[in-house]
């Protein structure tokens, strides 16, 4: 007897259906399950996950616009490669964005989201002891989502997002070599720290000096080597 795929095609039902799909797609891709760089067809990734094609094209699309993955027609989909080049264009973008950002957050921020950042950072800090990686990525990115909702302004909250999912691949490597996020962790409850005490001045200085102190840590368990980048304390050149 045929197996119908029974999977929903469209509306809410569908849409759940691939929020599940694109969580654990990001997994993969963000852990190197799949290597960066691999080509893989939609039959294989359906039958990884289990899930209809309907769904996964739907996750594919949503990852594409993480810079996770790259999906051309006739070629299947292949996961985005670990550049440095464009590893150094992700940090001038968050070193133009964040830190202003987090300024906004250290005035804007509710008492209810000061306290949701109190809970992430403490399970940050249990999962980073407990030596599970996969979710200090996943809780860091949270973090960062929830720092950009304490400025009220959708539009950085999307943009902020958007960077730190594409950021997670690269600092999970770095996390994995050292077997830690330990200083990571301490720089979110430095950042975290001057947000409960409202000042917006340390709060945006210490997150661009998280920003340059993430990619010091990357770019060395990439290569072994520097990346001089923008550092944020000066409008770059060529910048408006």
């Amino acid at each position: 007897m045929a197996t119908i795929d029974q999977t929903p095609t469209d509306g809410p039902a569908a849409s759940r259906a691939s929020d599940k799909i694109v969580e654990q797609l990001r997994k993969m891709i963000i852990t190197s399950d799949i290597a960066p760089g691999a080509n893989v067809s939609e039959a294989y990734l359906a039958k990884r996950l289990q899930c209809g094609r309907t769904p996964l094209r739907e996750a594919i699309q949503r990852l594409s616009q993480e810079y996770l993955i790259v999906s051309e027609p006739r070629r299947g989909v292949t996961i985005s490669d670990l550049s440095l080049l464009d590893f150094g264009k992700l940090i001038e973008a968050l070193l133009v964005v964040e830190a202003t950002s987090v300024g906004l957050a250290a005035r804007r921020v509710s008492d209810d989201l000061r306290r949701r950042l109190e809970v992430n950072v403490s399970e940050t800090e249990a999962a980073n002891n407990r030596g599970d990686l996969a979710s200090v990525a996943e809780l860091d990115s949270a973090f960062h989502n929830m720092l950009a909702q304490a400025t009220n302004n959708h539009y950085l909250t999307d943009t902020i997002t958007g960077l730190h999912r594409a950021f997670s691949r690269f600092g999970y490597i770095a996390w994995q070599r050292n077997q830690s996020a330990g200083d990571s962790l301490r720089e979110h409850r430095e950042i975290l720290d001057a947000i409960k005490q409202r000042d917006h001045a340390l709060a945006r200085q210490l997150t661009r000096a998280h920003v340059l102190a993430a990619r010091d840590r990357i770019v060395e368990a990439i290569s072994g080597q520097t990346m001089t980048t923008y550092d944020g304390s000066e409008e770059p050149e060529g910048y408006v």
